[in-house]
């Protein structure tokens, strides 16, 4: 693998956008990313309608390509620490 291949693959891993405890909204904001051009994927979900939503098994997790983190933070306002 060349270096330049590895950067590739660096700035394509999956990293975490947003946690959420509404369903509802993380697919609001896939819908909102992937309107501007910004794939993502929602992982969970499942558990958060049966167990409360401040356990960490029940999140719903928000995840797009490290290269388009900053873009879909911008774009949903959020600030970088988040």
């Amino acid at each position: 693998m060349t270096r330049k291949d590895k950067k590739e693959a660096i700035l394509d891993e999956l990293v975490v956008l947003d946690k959420l405890t509404d369903v509802a909204e993380a697919y609001i904001i896939k819908g909102v990313l992937e309107t501007n051009g910004i794939p993502c994927i929602v992982d969970g979900g499942v558990l958060s309608s049966v167990y409360p939503a401040n356990l960490e098994f029940s999140m719903v997790i928000v995840r797009v390509r490290r290269r388009d983190l900053l873009m879909a933070q911008n774009l949903l306002g959020y600030k970088a620490e988040r």
